[in-house]
């Protein structure tokens, strides 16, 4: 994955963030800090925070990680509890964090995606539409971010940004 600010790159790897320079490419520096599947980036008040879990183990694990980009040190911001599947993605809009947990083969139309207000309280949960999910193959997405009222969203294998809505009705 990958996330950037007006300034640096951050390449995100399974287990470890590299700051590079935006202009030559050239990589400053390295995460410090525990990490076993790192997912997704997302920069939100100049901290970046990752999507984590321990895929493809089992029982799911999934967590969020934030990086100080000053210092460097990747360090556990919020643990799920039981998660519904594997952390992919989280994003901040407005006063909520949105989430997608991931399931994968015969499953992967298990995946949700979760809006949360703070402290982590559920407040709303959906599903994909079956059409969707059949896109996917044995996958599930992979990316989101807000873009004004549509989330986009990317898939694990397929060059595909999908542009989605939550419904105002409904749980699909």
């Amino acid at each position: 994955a990958a996330a950037a600010d007006a300034q640096f790159v951050y390449a995100i790897s399974s287990t470890t963030i590299a700051r590079c320079d935006r202009v030559t490419g050239k990589e400053l520096a390295t995460s410090t800090g525990p990490a076993e599947h790192l997912n997704s980036g997302f920069l939100w008040n100049g901290k970046l925070y990752c999507a984590h879990s321990n895929y493809p183990k089992k029982p799911h694990q999934s967590d969020i990680r934030v990086l100080d980009p000053d210092t460097m040190k990747l360090d556990v911001f919020h643990i799920f509890k039981d998660p519904p599947g594997s952390l992919t993605w989280a994003v901040r809009r407005g006063e909520h964090w949105w989430c997608h947990f991931a399931h994968y083969g015969k499953d992967n139309a298990q995946s949700v995606l979760i809006q949360y207000a703070d402290p982590w309280k559920e407040i709303a949960r959906w599903t994909y539409p079956p059409e969707l999910v059949a896109e996917w193959g044995a996958y599930s997405l992979s990316g989101g971010l807000w873009l004004g009222d549509d989330l986009l969203a990317t898939g694990h294998d397929k060059r595909l940004l999908y542009r989605l809505k939550v419904p105002e009705k409904g749980k699909v």
